[in-house]
């Protein structure tokens, strides 16, 4: 490719629909990711693999879990990273970077083509209209409102293919689905009790980006559940499956692997981009590619790391506004609020893997009043039957526990729970001159905690989830409002937060970078407050929003 038009800074779930408006817009556009080639299926190595063939069926040592930046120790629920993808993940020895002793975080990285896209969780909830009002009590509240992010919304579920059934929750708005995956004999009496007990309350089928109908070349799900291993049907939503194959249609996309943006590289008086400053990881190559627009989705630490390092005599602290940039860094506190047992199923069985749990929206308003905590949380319910793995959490050898295990356990309860996390100006992030990685380049230090409103929120969820439990006849098993370190949610999100002030966040209401217009940040960086619903639908809505608006613009000669 001649000069693109514009420079998209990564391949995953906001990079891939960069790509394809900017080339459906007529721009010859470039995608640099960091990481290696991927090709689908070729480089899916465990996608079908069974699990006997792996050492310790799939599960990590401590050891190597803490390599990767996860804390010892998975339990029963499992966790993000392990033995079927972790050839997709970064460890912190390749991709270092700093933290204070007494806050911990857990930054999990994927350096490939299609980026996180390939393993991620695939939950797709709207937020309400709420959230984009509520501002916790903290400094900045959202420029745009639920109308303005509804068309964009409508167009990625039409185009990525959203399983989900129409709930009329408004907390948590009904979208352009395809059919639902159906719900076991077992949920549907788990979701008649606690509505029952809870009027107020909805249990319904998760929103999930897995096809129930084939479409553009993509097939139908096969409910195997082991979709961050790989899907060579497309079933899943990836920017591998979806979005960059919709791009090179065009005929306007490159793809440039194995290649880390270190800079933005601005004009003489500052006013707007002219390029980023690239290094070639084969090579060691460091060159400058030129182009009028640039588009920062690698996602949100990443694409703050590379602000930072963009200085220059006119913006001497990194490229954006000092009061704001690399602050207000978000996570979802993620507790498994309680597990129980479900008692007198025995009889009932599954089918297939679904890949997607059911979801009990936000239920309590915002800001209750009383002294009690701001914010919101929602549960995932995960109901399950125990199979031969759980055999790895009880004690037991020899034949008699062997053939044990082949039968069917019992069924489990399980309600996951994101919550709320407040923009906090001293959750942050920061250049790190005194350590370096293997490139030269400064390392990140990443400073977040979780505060008192947080664990007010946490307690709350977990005396909730117990009195679903009791209203679902299930046996507590355990319970707990203690949550992982910030990070371990994989939710990251903030540090060039979107507003209306410019010396107070880093990009205006249309993504872009106060004082450099031609730069655009879309991914969760761009995030003003976390709401406790998955981020992933309105990173990608954003993104298709900022990007159709900067190709008009660029068409007018406006930008």
């Amino acid at each position: 490719m001649s000069t693109p038009d514009a420079i998209i800074v990564g391949s995953g779930i906001t990079g891939g629909w960069a790509a394809k408006v900017l080339c459906e817009a007529g721009l010859r556009t470039l995608v640099l990711e960091r990481g290696r080639h991927i090709e689908p299926s070729v480089d899916y190595p465990t996608e079908t693999t069974p699990p006997w063939e792996l050492d310790l069926r799939g599960f990590l040592t401590a050891g190597q879990r803490e390599a990767y930046g996860r804390k010892a120790g998975a339990g029963l629920m499992g966790d993000f990273v392990n033995g079927f993808v972790s050839h997709f993940f970064a460890t912190r020895e390749s991709a270092p970077y700093q933290t204070e002793d007494d806050a911990p975080f857990e930054w999990t990285r994927g350096f490939q083509l299609g980026g996180r896209s390939l393993t991620w969780a695939r939950c797709v909830p709207r937020w309400g209209r709420e959230d984009f009002a509520f501002a916790g009590g903290q400094s900045g509240a959202w420029p745009i409102s639920y109308d303005d992010i509804a068309p964009y919304y409508d167009e990625v579920e039409d185009f990525i293919g959203v399983s989900g059934a129409r709930d009329g929750v408004a907390s948590m708005p009904d979208g352009r689905f395809d059919p639902p995956m159906p719900m076991s004999r077992v949920e549907e009496a788990v979701k008649a009790r606690i509505e029952r007990a809870f009027p107020e309350r909805r249990v319904m089928i998760g929103r999930t980006a897995n096809l129930t109908r084939a479409r553009d070349g993509r097939g139908v799900c096969q409910h195997r559940d082991q979709c961050a291993r790989g899907c060579s049907y497309g079933a899943y939503f990836s920017s591998l499956s979806s979005t960059l194959p919709a791009a090179q249609a065009t005929g306007r996309l490159s793809i440039r692997t194995d290649t880390i943006v270190e800079r933005v590289l601005m004009s003489p008086d500052g006013a707007r981009a002219e390029g980023v400053a690239v290094l070639d990881t084969a090579t060691g190559t460091r060159t400058e590619i030129k182009a009028k627009l640039i588009v920062l989705c690698a996602s949100a630490l990443n694409s703050v790391q590379i602000l930072l390092n963009s200085r220059s005599e006119t913006y001497p602290n990194g490229l954006g506004a000092p009061a704001a940039l690399g602050k207000f860094i978000m996570d979802h506190p993620k507790t498994t609020a309680a597990m129980a047992l479900l008692p007198g199923h025995a009889n009932s069985a599954t089918r297939g893997r679904r890949p997607t749990s059911l979801l009990v929206p936000r239920y309590r308003a915002l800001e209750p009043g009383d002294g009690r905590a701001i914010g919101s949380f929602f549960h995932q319910l995960i109901v399950f039957r125990l199979g031969w793995s759980r055999g790895a959490f009880q004690p037991g050898a020899g034949q008699d526990f062997a053939q044990a295990l082949s039968r069917p356990g019992e069924w489990i309860m399980a309600l996951p729970t994101f919550h709320e996390c407040l923009p906090y100006a001293d959750n942050k992030v920061e250049l790190d001159p005194n350590n370096r990685d293997r490139h030269g380049q400064a390392q990140l230090k990443i400073s977040v905690r979780y505060r008192d409103n947080e664990r007010r929120l946490m307690a709350e969820s977990k005396a909730e989830a117990i009195a679903m439990v009791r209203a679902a006849e299930g046996v507590l098993l355990s319970s707990s409002d203690e949550s992982g370190p910030p990070g371990s949610a994989v939710h990251e999100m903030g540090g060039a937060r979107m507003g209306g002030d410019p010396t107070q966040s880093v990009v205006n209401r249309w993504n872009q970078l106060h004082g450099a217009p031609n730069v655009l940040v879309t991914d969760g960086a761009c995030m003003v407050s976390s709401a406790s619903q998955n981020p992933s639908l309105t990173y990608m809505a954003l993104t298709l929003r900022a990007c159709r608006e900067a190709a008009r613009r660029m068409r007018e000669g406006s930008l």
